[in-house]
């Protein structure tokens, strides 16, 4: 399923995951993985079933909180979404730790876009806002086609000040 996650083969990773989950289904990762999955291919609505569930199982980092939240804003439950980095930051206090586990994971150079969207949200979510920019051009240089990078990207250059960089990337 890793294999063909990065290979970009996402049907062929959501076989692999619908496997795990069957044979694990009280694994958080494994729900985490395949909701990653839909969320990356742009099925929110089938990604946010998995998302939750991994919540609900209790991860040990924030993984799939980030995902969730940005659901969460995209379809307007800005409530969910509050109180989901609030629970982020209150269970695990250094977001930044799931970036360095995937580092550690997919090493410093992979070109997996999830790396530095983690990245982008965790430093986001800090008030790093800088970073948080640096971040978001990263993931966009690997991806420009998933919206939820601009949104982070947006709300960094809106908290900079730099309301016209925040109006181009709310437009993208």
């Amino acid at each position: 399923g890793y294999y063909a996650l990065h290979m970009g083969d996402f049907e062929t990773a959501l076989q692999e995951d619908d496997k795990i989950v069957a044979l694990r289904s009280d694994d958080w990762f494994a729900h985490f993985s395949r909701g990653g999955v839909y969320y990356l291919l742009g099925r929110y609505d089938e990604a946010r079933p998995d998302l939750d569930q991994a919540i609900a199982l209790g991860p040990d980092v924030n993984f799939p909180y980030i995902p969730a939240a940005l659901i969460a804003l995209r379809d307007a439950r800005f409530v969910d979404a509050k109180n989901l980095v609030d629970l982020t930051l209150k269970t695990f206090p250094d977001p930044t730790l799931s970036t360095r586990l995937m580092h550690a994971i997919y090493g410093e150079q992979a070109n997996f876009v999830l790396l530095p969207m983690f990245s982008a949200a965790s430093y986001l979510v800090l008030g790093q806002y800088d970073t948080a920019v640096t971040y978001s051009q990263e993931a966009l240089a690997l991806d420009d086609q998933l919206s939820d990078i601009y949104l982070v990207q947006g709300l960094a250059y809106c908290t900079l000040g730099d309301l016209a960089a925040a109006e181009q990337a709310y437009t993208r």
